[in-house]
C-alpha cells in the first residue's frame, strides 16, 4: 500500500514537471519559427536591394541609341564628303597642282574638322546625361557604395538572427529534424544572396569604369584628329605650308591607334575593374560566385521527409524557396548571356574598329610623309639650267611628289569612313530588330529585372509580419 502510494507521488510529480515544461518548449519552438521567418524577410531584402541596383545600372534610355546613331551617322558622313573632296581634287591636279582649285582643298579639312566636331560634343553631351543620371542614382541611394554599405548590413543582420536561432534551437532538444536542415537551407539562401548581389556589384562597377574611359578615349581621338589633324591639315592649305601636313598627319595617326586600340582598352579597364571589384567584396562581404547546388540538395532533403511530420508553415516557406530558386537560376542564366553577348560584341568592335583606325593611320602616316619630307622647290632658272647640264629630263617637283601622297593618303581612309557608315547603320538596324523582338517577348534585361522585383515582392507578402 505504500510503494503504490510512492508511485502515485512521482507520477503526480512527472505530471506537473511536464506540464511546466510544455508552455517553455512551445515558447522555444515559436520563437524558432519567428526567427526563421525574420531570416527569410532580411534575404529577400537582399535580393530585392540587389534587383534595384541592377535596375538602376541598367540602360533603359529608348532615346540614347538614337542619338549615337545620329552622332556617328553624322559625323561618318561629313568625313567621308571630307576625305574624298580631299582624294578627288588632288589626284584631279597632282600633276599641276598649282591649278587646284583653293575652296576645294580648304573644304575638305573644314569637312574633317566638322566630323570630329560632331563626335566629340555628342561624347560631351552623353557624359553630362550620365552624371545627371549618376546624380539620381545618389538621391535614391542606389549607387554601388551605398548599396554595398546595405548589403554589408543586411549580411550581419542575418548572421545575427541565425546565430540567435541556433541558440533557440541547441535551448530545445526536442527540435526536429527539418527544422536543423532548415537551417542550412537559410544558409544557402543568404550565400547565394550574397553572390546574387556581387555580380550586380562588380557588373555596375565594371561599365561605370568601361563607360569612363571609353568617353576619355573617344573625346582625346576626335580632338587629336579634329583639331590637330584637320585643323593643321587646313593651316598647310591656308598658309600655302605644305610642311604642316606633317603635324596634320600624327593627330591623324594618334587618332587611328585610339580608335583601333578602343575595344582593347574598354575590356581591360574592365577587367581591371572586376578584379578590384571582385577583391573589395571578398574583403568586405565575403562574396563568391556560388551556384544553387547546395540550395536545391538541402531543399530535397526536407521534401524526403513525411509530409505528415511538416507544419504548414514550412510547407509555405519551401514555396518560397522553390519560387526564390527559380529566380536565382534564371539570373545566372541572364549573367551568362550577358557575358556571352559582351564577348561577341568585343569581337565585331575589334574588328570594325581596327578596319576604321588602321585606314585613318594610314592616312596619317602618309600624310605625315608627304609633309615632313616636303622641300621647296628651287627656283625655275636653277633648275633647268642644272637639268641641262647633267642632259637629264625636267624632274617631278616636290609639289606634285607632296600633291600625290596627300592624294594616296585621302584615298586610304575613304574606305574606312565608309565602314564607318555602314557599320553604324547595321548596329543600328540590329538593335532595333532586337527591341522589338524581344520587347514583343517581354524578354529584355530591364523588362526581366521588373519581373523579378513584382515576384519578390509577392513571395514577401507570403511571409506573416511582426
Amino acid at each position: 500500500m505504500k510503494r503504490d502510494s510512492s508511485l502515485t507521488a512521482l507520477l503526480i510529480i512527472a505530471c506537473v514537471f511536464a506540464n511546466s515544461c510544455l508552455p517553455a518548449m512551445a515558447q522555444e519552438a515559436a520563437n524558432v519559427e519567428t526567427l526563421t521567418n525574420q531570416v527569410l524577410q532580411k534575404e529577400i531584402d537582399l535580393l530585392r536591394l540587389t534587383t534595384e541596383f541592377r535596375i538602376q545600372s541598367t540602360d533603359r534610355s529608348r532615346l540614347k541609341p538614337w542619338r549615337l546613331f545620329l552622332y556617328n551617322l553624322a559625323g561618318s558622313g561629313v568625313s567621308n564628303a571630307g576625305i574624298t573632296t580631299i582624294a578627288a581634287e588632288r589626284w584631279r591636279t597632282w600633276r599641276k597642282p598649282a591649278t587646284a582649285s583653293r575652296s576645294a582643298l580648304k573644304t575638305g579639312p573644314i569637312l574633317l574638322l566638322i566630323g570630329h566636331s560632331i563626335i566629340l560634343s555628342g561624347l560631351l553631351t552623353e557624359a553630362t546625361l550620365d552624371l545627371v543620371k549618376d546624380h539620381k542614382s545618389r538621391k535614391k541611394g542606389l549607387t554601388a557604395k551605398r548599396t554595398k554599405k546595405r548589403a554589408i548590413d543586411l549580411r550581419d543582420e542575418i548572421d545575427a538572427l541565425l546565430e540567435q536561432r541556433k541558440v533557440a534551437l541547441s535551448a530545445n532538444p526536442t527540435s526536429s529534424e527539418y527544422a536543423l536542415v532548415e537551417s542550412q537551407i537559410l544558409e544557402d539562401l543568404r550565400d547565394l544572396a550574397i553572390s546574387d548581389y556581387s555580380q550586380s556589384f562588380v557588373r555596375s562597377q565594371k561599365r561605370i569604369a568601361t563607360r569612363n574611359v571609353s568617353y576619355l578615349n573617344g573625346a582625346s581621338s576626335a580632338a587629336t584628329g579634329g583639331y590637330m589633324g584637320s585643323l593643321c591639315g587646313l593651316l598647310a592649305v591656308t598658309e600655302k605650308n605644305p610642311r604642316l601636313a606633317g603635324p596634320a598627319g600624327i593627330g591623324f595617326i594618334l587618332s587611328g591607334a585610339q580608335i583601333a586600340g578602343a575595344p582593347i582598352l574598354a575590356k581591360a579597364t574592365a577587367d581591371i575593374s572586376g578584379h578590384f571589384s571582385k577583391r573589395s567584396l571578398r574583403n568586405e562581404l565575403f562574396a563568391t560566385v556560388l551556384t544553387s547546388q547546395n540550395f536545391d540538395a538541402h531543399r530535397t532533403s526536407v521534401k524526403a521527409l513525411s509530409l505528415a511530420d511538416i507544419p504548414n508553415s514550412l510547407k509555405n516557406r519551401i514555396i518560397i524557396y522553390d519560387q526564390l530558386d527559380l529566380l536565382i537560376d534564371e539570373q545566372l542564366s541572364n549573367n551568362a548571356k550577358e557575358t556571352a553577348r559582351a564577348d561577341s560584341d568585343f569581337r565585331e568592335r575589334l574588328l570594325f574598329n581596327a578596319a576604321i583606325g588602321g585606314t585613318k593611320m594610314g592616312w596619317g602616316i602618309q600624310l605625315a610623309n608627304a609633309g615632313f619630307s616636303f622641300q621647296p622647290p628651287p627656283s625655275s632658272s636653277s633648275a633647268n639650267s642644272g637639268s641641262q647640264l647633267l642632259g637629264l629630263s625636267k624632274q617631278k617637283g616636290p609639289n606634285e611628289l607632296f600633291a600625290r601622297r596627300v592624294a594616296q593618303g585621302a584615298t586610304t581612309y575613304i574606305p574606312g569612313t565608309g565602314l564607318w557608315i555602314l557599320d553604324t547603320l547595321q548596329a543600328r538596324a540590329r538593335g532595333e530588330r532586337e527591341l522589338y523582338t524581344m520587347g514583343s517577348q517581354d524578354a529584355l534585361p530591364h523588362q526581366k529585372l521588373s519581373r523579378k522585383l513584382a515576384k519578390l515582392e509577392d513571395l514577401e507578402r507570403m511571409l506573416p509580419t511582426y
